[in-house]
């Protein structure tokens, strides 16, 4: 009879149960994509340094998923809340007809195990094949070989996400059972005729908390965006973090107490058509609903960073890249290894022959052909001397900067060039050409 009933609630209450259900399928989906990221990635053919950064992101992205967890939680408390108020009077139409709470309680363990375990079984084929989607966008974004590109399903993943989606089911179940328990039939019946009581808030003592939490909340912002230079140290993070969720709960606190109060003090539109009734409506529940809409407007908050901060850091990069390297390849070598002086290299005469010949003159001895695979090739030469070190060129400003950084070696020998081999370099680089006289010189200073 549980069984039936409980089918037969589900069916007729759909369209209460949309919005939850809903709610379990996409948060059981993206927890499963991102505990499968790092399988997604074990048959991809990259380097060891391109798979440590991957694998930094998969351990940042547990973090998250722990941290996703805990919202996850929230919202499906919050959303079988929802659904409890909606019920009340069904729940007391059952005690009527003789069901104890116990018996109600396992009606409601019936129904939210099988919604649990259709959401759960859903998530996971839409997690998995959202998973695949996961691995490509990964993989292009570190322009990875997809030719031997194969379908990938993530057992630790997948035992990862039951096991939380387990605990967090639990804890729904066991608030849905102590729910029943303190409710009495009357309370049931009248639940929904039943306003809370509006505790009209000192006008003086909410002023003073909203102006608080303005000032709050506008230092926060100042530190994450103007005053960002002063967050030298990971740990300072949390100070913005900290002032914005007090102060946002502070701004809904006292938002709820004096809006209503200001609202009566103008009778002339309080007392207008159905203002009265409206507000009453809208102020019957705000004292309840101050935890809600701030957790709503934080967790708003926290998903635009992260989705705005993502996009940036992509985009960053993505600059970053095209800017400091224009050119695919730079190669160098040295000439005439006969006067290199290193104590710990000993050079061979096939070495030293090598250094007299110029770069590209190398790699065809090697049958390594550059006009075959490259484009835009540009050879120069870098010279340089002993008699002009580092230390020359700084002059007077040599004591300032050997004294910031006392273990640079200033007697480096400079490196020279020509001013036509360096505007050849710097159109290739985007920088800006020079034009010298016979008796000029230029300093590039690039460190």
């Amino acid at each position: 009879m549980f069984f039936k009933l409980s089918f037969r609630n589900m069916q007729r209450s759909f369209k209460d149960y949309t919005i939850y259900f809903l709610t379990l399928v996409l948060g059981v989906a993206i927890f499963y994509m991102f505990n499968s990221i790092e399988s997604q990635t074990v048959m991809m053919d990259i380097s060891s340094s391109t798979r440590e950064i991957i694998k930094l992101m998969t351990n940042v992205l547990a973090g998250v998923s722990v941290f996703v967890s805990l919202i996850l939680a929230f919202l499906i408390i919050y959303a079988s809340r929802f659904l409890m108020k909606r019920r009340h009077k069904e729940f007391a139409i059952y005690m009527t007809l003789g069901m104890s709470k116990q018996q109600i309680s396992s009606l409601l363990l019936c129904e939210t195990f099988f919604i649990g375990v259709m959401s759960l079984v859903i998530g996971l084929a839409i997690g998995i094949a959202l998973s695949q989607l996961m691995s490509i966008f990964v993989a292009g974004m570190f322009e990875v070989d997809m030719t031997s590109f194969e379908f990938i399903f993530s057992y630790s993943a997948m035992m990862k996400t039951i096991l939380y989606f387990a605990i967090i089911y639990v804890v729904v179940m066991f608030f849905n059972v102590f729910f029943i328990g303190k409710q009495s039939l009357i309370d049931l019946f009248m639940s929904q005729r039943k306003n809370e009581q509006i505790k009209i808030k000192n006008l003086w003592l909410c002023s003073f908390i909203f102006v608080v939490a303005v000032g709050m909340l506008a230092y926060a912002y100042y530190l994450v965006t103007a005053g960002v230079a002063t967050l030298d140290n990971a740990n300072k993070i949390w100070i913005p973090i900290a002032l914005g969720i007090v102060s946002t709960f502070m701004i809904f606190y006292s938002l709820s107490g004096f809006a209503l109060k200001i609202m009566m003090s103008k009778k002339s539109m309080y007392y207008k058509n159905l203002n009265a009734f409206t507000m009453r409506q809208l102020s019957s529940q705000m004292n309840t609903t101050v935890f809600s809409m701030g957790m709503i407007c934080l967790m708003l908050f926290m998903t635009i960073c992260v989705l705005s901060s993502g996009i940036s850091i992509k985009n960053s990069m993505s600059t970053e890249l095209k800017e400091m390297t224009p050119v695919d390849i730079y190669m160098y070598k040295y000439w005439d290894l006969s006067h290199q002086k290193d104590n710990k290299k000993t050079y061979t005469q096939q070495e030293i022959d090598d250094s007299h010949i110029r770069i590209d003159q190398s790699l065809e001895a090697v049958d390594f052909s550059i006009d075959d695979y490259f484009k835009d090739v540009f050879i120069f030469n870098d010279y340089a001397t002993n008699d002009l070190t580092m230390k020359d060129t700084l002059g007077k400003a040599y004591d300032d900067i050997h004294q910031q950084y006392p273990y640079l070696k200033l007697d480096t020998a400079e490196s020279i060039m020509k001013i036509s081999d360096y505007n050849q370099i710097a159109k290739r680089y985007g920088l800006e050409t020079y034009t010298l006289n016979s008796d000029q010189y230029l300093i590039v200073g690039n460190f």
